[in-house]
């Protein structure tokens, strides 16, 4: 299979769509910790990561 890759002005390989989605999901996940350790609640969490998705994939 072929592949074109992309990259930048700044020389910065640009993402695939699978590779930016796997990406998000680990950012994502990362967070989870984080933000219980601040104190939020399961609730709480599951709508920053709603807000916190929405502002990476934007």
């Amino acid at each position: 299979m072929l592949w074109l890759r992309w990259w930048d002005t700044e020389g910065n390989l640009l993402l695939t769509g699978t590779q930016r989605a796997s990406r998000t999901q680990q950012t994502l996940l990362d967070a989870i910790p984080r933000l219980l350790g601040m104190g939020l609640n399961a609730e709480e969490v599951a709508e920053a990561l709603v807000k916190l998705d929405r502002t990476i994939t934007v």
